[in-house]
């Protein structure tokens, strides 16, 4: 047991250590500052990524991918740096970038992407960024129009649009010293004697909008056949903000999700609801025993003896093993291994490891975690297959460890090859795929069989409770530490009569499940913004109080 708690610690610290914080990046005057460039996507489907130069914007000389860890990999990002000369504190009224020959596969490139709204994005210091496309202006559009009729317009056909690419960007960059806005001011130690600075904030904008549509400064009329070139600008405005600090790089994310009274508010409702749901299902639990050991203890209730009612009906069945005992024991097994992960990552996020802007940390994390918490599972799993009396602890350490990694990989296999032909961001790299396989390999395999291993020569062996009198008498063939039932159970499974259709398996599986998602509704809403929208989840406060919740109910 000491074993299995040491590897769950070293789990955690290889997960903290994975999921550091965000690196400060300190510059001096005429210092170079990157654009990276990442994706491009629909507004509507953040999820579906493209690599940013898969429209025919100005690609640079030479390709420079930026440092990626294993979480941006996972989430899709793909950085490269941009031919943008930013240097900093020194503004650029207006640069020019390159020109692209538009060509009618161009046009229609950029066309295409304008009518489906797409929104490219990039990053200066690792804040993210993003920013529209183009625009789609209706022709002879009357004036006056009020912001939905502007939003049923989309509906009307394609025809009736013309469309404009926005060519010019603007950055306007704020900075500090570095001692005011990390607070080494008082610190004559860490103190740099060179004047330092950091970036606490960074807006991009675009030239153009729907009062400078057409403005050959700013946008580009792709339905203007005359200019067989299109030019890209940019500019930087560079101020300081005396009052700002690092903090504020992420406070003012757009983003980031409104802690609002409102939210905890429903936490605490939902809280109740679901205390109150639990105190009635327990009473009516009790209430139901009660009146089944009343019964059986009262000899004038007028009951036969040999009537079986309640629990006399289902007691020699109940504590029958499982028939696919292989199966049942690496499900549990697998569920004390995602609950481990889960309680570390969840752990680690209270705790500020996960920094906003770092992109991809909690999925680098939990890919860690799974492998670092294997001998969890294989512990879990072998120490109640021998109790279950089981034999062969070989299968049911493998299927220990393939009852979860072998679905998802049935789902990765189909997802990334989707992705891979529509030459989509999100299809992972063979370097990342080969990271996966060697944690799966190198990592998980291993760890699962030693926690089996631990697992079936620790536990410990099972005694008989005292008070019970009636038992099943172990055998000479009996294994010392075998599970023994606390009552004679059926060799032969009692026949089930068919039940009502409101008593049916499916039933029951749908109704055992609404108390748990009555715990969480609340915060799925938000995680699933995260996951298939454009926010980011820093809620993990109440985030920690739902996943208890969801155990305690469940």
């Amino acid at each position: 047991m000491v074993g299995v708690r040491a590897m769950a610690m070293a789990a955690v610290l290889g997960m903290a250590a994975l999921a550091s914080g965000e690196d400060t990046n300190e510059y001096e005057l005429k210092d170079e500052v990157f654009i990276v460039a990442n994706t491009i996507r629909p507004s509507a489907n953040p999820t579906e990524t493209y690599h940013y130069y898969t429209l025919p914007f100005c690609k640079p000389k030479e390709r420079q991918w930026d440092d990626h860890d294993l979480g941006e990999l996972l989430t899709g990002n793909r950085k490269i740096v941009t031919d943008y000369q930013v240097y900093f504190g020194i503004d650029v009224p207006y640069g020019k970038l390159c020109k692209v020959s538009m060509t009618p596969e161009t046009v229609k490139a950029f066309s295409d992407a304008i009518e489906d709204d797409y929104v490219f994005e990039m990053y200066v210091d690792n804040i993210r960024l993003s920013a529209m496309v183009g625009q789609a202006v209706q022709k002879d559009a009357p004036p006056g129009k009020n912001v939905l009729e502007q939003h049923l317009n989309k509906f009307a056909a394609a025809s009736t649009y013309d469309y404009y690419l926005n060519t010019h960007v603007h950055f306007d960059i704020a900075y500090n010293d570095a001692d005011i806005a990390l607070g080494y001011v008082d610190d004559t130690e860490v103190k740099s004697p060179v004047p330092k600075f950091v970036i606490v904030g960074v807006n991009m904008s675009l030239g153009g909008d729907n009062k400078k549509a057409g403005n050959s400064e700013y946008q580009y009329a792709l339905s203007d056949l005359s200019k067989k070139e299109a030019s890209f600008t940019y500019s930087v405005k560079w101020r300081k903000e005396a009052a700002w600090t690092w903090e504020d790089r992420t406070v003012k994310d757009p983003l980031l999700p409104e802690v609002l009274e409102i939210h905890w508010l429903s936490i605490i409702n939902s809280f109740v609801l679901v205390m109150l749901l639990v105190a009635f299902l327990s009473i009516v639990m009790f209430r139901i025993l009660k009146q089944d050991v009343s019964r059986y203890m009262d000899p004038e209730d007028g009951l036969d003896i040999n009537e079986e009612t309640g629990w006399k009906l289902v007691h020699a069945d109940v504590f029958r093993n499982p028939p696919y005992l292989v199966v049942f024991c690496a499900y549990v097994g697998a569920g004390a291994q995602l609950f481990a992960m889960l309680f570390g990552v969840l752990a680690l996020s209270l705790l500020d490891v996960f920094h906003p802007t770092k992109r991809g940390g909690i999925m680098a994390a939990l890919a860690v975690a799974y492998p670092l918490t294997a001998s969890i599972g294989g512990y879990r799993s072998a120490s109640l297959y021998k109790q279950l009396g089981g034999q062969n602890w070989v299968w049911n350490i493998v299927a220990c460890g393939l009852v979860i990694p072998g679905p998802l990989l049935g789902v990765f296999a189909f997802l990334n090859t989707v992705a891979i032909w529509n030459d989509s961001s999100a299809a992972l790299p063979f370097g990342t795929i080969m990271i996966l396989i060697c944690l799966f390999l190198l990592v998980n395999v291993p760890l699962t069989i030693i926690g089996g291993i631990a697992g079936r020569n620790t536990t410990s062996k099972y005694n008989d409770p005292p008070h019970l009198v009636v038992f099943t008498p172990p055998s000479d063939n009996d294994d010392v530490g075998v599970y023994q039932p606390p009552c004679r159970t059926n060799k032969i499974p009692r026949e089930i009569p068919q039940p009502p259709w409101y008593k049916a398996p499916w039933v029951h599986v749908v109704a055992s499940g609404c108390l748990p998602y009555s715990a969480v509704y609340i915060e799925l809403h938000h995680i699933f913004a995260a996951i298939w929208g454009r926010q980011i989840y820093t809620l993990f406060g109440i985030l920690f109080l739902a996943f208890w919740m969801l155990v305690a109910v469940t």
